[in-house]
């Protein structure tokens, strides 16, 4: 439990320049604005009305609100553990888009007659787009990379070895194996397995 003194703090900062009565605009001018920004380590808050949303009984919880309860629920499960032989993980919001986004992709994708799967892939550190090259045949991943430079290596393995990791149970739940004669495969038992990835070499290499 918060301190009592880490409360008062808190109810002085909360209610300076609060408006009770003002249904629009609850605090004057930026009193609002909360600098530094509080920092929950999954998200900065830097708005009083973060926590008026969460008070208030008629506003809705955002993904924001969400994804810092469950960050300092799984942050308790650590020290408080339920039961020595359940294990709980809380998930948060990006879990909930992600299986979202995913039945709409199962929805859309045509995947019966696709013996090769050409995969946009975006380096978020280096800023730069590679192409992730699946034959399904063979269950294997070739990575191509007009990035010359070794600077980002690691980041590329880690994206490179994300994929071949999940593409292949993200394919079986879209149905993918179901559609295919068994001798299809150039190894059947190995179709969940992390698929064999490839780096290519082009000679003439951009460096941009």
């Amino acid at each position: 439990m918060p301190l009592e003194a880490d409360k008062e703090m808190f109810y002085s900062l909360y209610h300076d320049g609060y408006r009770a009565r003002n249904r629009k605009k609850k605090w004057i001018g930026n009193k609002d604005v909360l600098i530094p920004p509080f920092n929950f380590k999954v998200d900065y808050v830097d708005s009083k009305y973060w926590f008026h949303d969460l008070i208030c009984s008629d506003k809705c919880f955002t993904d924001s609100h969400l994804n810092v309860a469950f960050y300092y629920l799984k942050k308790m499960r650590r020290c408080y553990p339920l039961d020595e032989f359940l294990s709980c993980l809380p998930v948060d919001a990006v879990f909930d888009t992600y299986i979202r986004d995913l039945w709409l992709y199962h929805k859309d994708w045509s995947l019966k007659d696709a013996d090769i799967l050409l995969i946009p892939m975006f380096m978020r550190k280096a800023k730069h787009w590679i192409l992730g090259y699946v034959e399904c045949k063979y269950m294997t991943l070739s990575i191509y990379n007009s990035f010359a430079s070794h600077t980002y290596e690691e980041e590329l393995k880690d994206l490179a070895n994300g994929m071949a990791t999940i593409l292949p149970h993200l394919l079986q739940s879209v149905g993918f194996f179901d559609e295919r004669p068994s001798n299809y495969f150039d190894n059947q038992l190995k179709l969940l397995a992390p698929m064999e990835t490839m780096f290519p070499t082009h000679p003439n290499s951009a460096t941009g």
